[in-house]
This record gives structure tokens, sequence and C-alpha cells, in this order.
């Protein structure tokens, strides 16, 4: 891996990690009898948020795959569509 893409690697590290901070999750975690963690619980409300967060990130990553489409093929497409 070079320099450049560890670098973007280690700040986008950084994003998640304060922005998982500022989520004020309360979780809550369940140990076992030796005290390691097992289980964590959180509210389900906050739950299905981290859930569609993720989704949108898998979503943008595979965009990211995509070739790109001029302004002129969309337009064009949504032209033949009847919705332009």
């Amino acid at each position: 891996m070079t320099r450049k893409k560890l670098k973007k690697q280690n700040e986008l590290s950084k994003k998640v990690k304060m922005n998982l901070a500022s989520l004020n999750l309360n979780e809550k975690y369940i140990t076992d009898k030796k005290g390691n963690p097992e289980s964590v619980v959180i509210d389900f409300k906050k739950y299905q948020a981290l859930i569609e967060d993720y989704k949108d990130i898998l979503a943008m990553l595979e965009a990211k795959k995509e070739k790109p489409v001029s302004w002129k093929k969309v337009k064009q497409g949504l032209q033949k569509d009847g919705l332009l």
C-alpha cells in the first residue's frame, strides 16, 4: 500500500472513530465470568441508524467502481424515459 493510500485510510479511520464517539450509543456490555466482553446492547433505533449508514457506505463503495456517465447521456436517458 502506498503512503498516500495509507494516509487516506488513517484519516478515514479517525473520522469514523470520531463519528462513532459522537453517536452517544450508551452501549452496555455483557461479559463472561472472567469479565471479557461478549456482547454489546444498544438502543434499537440507534442500531437501525447504524445499519442504514453501513448500507449507504457499501453503496458508495460500489458506486466508486462504476464508470462515470456524462450529463449529456443521463439527460438523453431521462428524456427517452419521459422523465425530463
